[in-house]
């Protein structure tokens, strides 16, 4: 019992590291930006809270998806569709730059 719980906190402390990782990069501190100037003339008392409101919302759908992929890749037979899936879209994706240049 030990181990899970000592394995549950040492993820969620990686996965808050990276992701303060993530959020500093410079798409991201461009949007906040962004966002911050538009509502600084739109919605004036908003404006302070805008890093917060998309640092919230961008972290729960990221963690959503990663948790979602995390439990259908339990299932063997799952975990095979959900690799036929990606190559699927790898090669559509492929197929689709190959198209345009």
């Amino acid at each position: 019992m030990a181990s899970t719980e000592l394995l549950s906190w040492s993820g969620l402390g990686l996965m808050g590291l990276l992701g303060l990782r993530h959020g500093f990069d410079p798409d991201h501190i461009a949007v906040i930006d962004g966002l911050g100037l538009r509502f600084e003339g739109q919605r004036p008392r908003l404006s302070p809270w805008v890093g917060t409101l998309f640092s919230l919302g961008h972290g729960g759908l990221v963690t959503l998806i990663a948790v979602a992929v995390s439990l259908l890749s339990r299932d063997r037979s799952c975990r095979l569709r959900w690799k036929s899936w990606v190559r699927g879209c790898r090669w559509r994706c492929c197929s689709w730059a190959r198209s345009i240049s």
